[in-house]
């Protein structure tokens, strides 16, 4: 979600559906990594609900609904102390990413958008 945030400048407001295509096909790259490396997903059901790159468009409307919300403002990545948490959770998921040796196109492309925000070493 940090990932997509950036890629929105902060706001939320103007995701796309491409944009959350992408989000949902990362998620489902993300458990992967874990689940290589032997990590239990709990509960499953929320990794099962992504595989595939499946339930996009609900997704869409959740992330549209959210967006009108207060909530996106009160955490949003690219302010206060977030970017430095969000700077180690990237550096520490790099080192799971290269440990499981599969390929994440759809996070390292919504990543990128951090990257290039925040200069976030690879």
């Amino acid at each position: 979600m940090a990932y997509v945030t950036y890629a929105c400048n902060g706001n939320l407001r103007k995701i796309n559906k491409n944009l959350t295509d992408q989000m949902v096909k990362a998620l489902d790259e993300g458990y992967t990594v874990l689940e290589t490396l032997g990590y239990k997903i709990i509960p499953a059901t929320i990794a099962n609900l992504f595989k595939g790159g499946r339930n996009k468009f609900l997704m869409y409307i959740f992330l549209k609904i959210y967006a009108l919300t207060p909530i996106p403002k009160l955490s949003d990545p690219t302010k206060g102390s977030f970017p430095d948490e969000t700077n180690a959770l990237t550096k520490g998921f790099k080192d799971l990413k290269k440990k499981a040796n599969i390929p994440t196109p759809n996070w390292d492309a919504l990543e990128s958008h951090i990257i290039s925000k925040k200069n976030i070493n690879k």
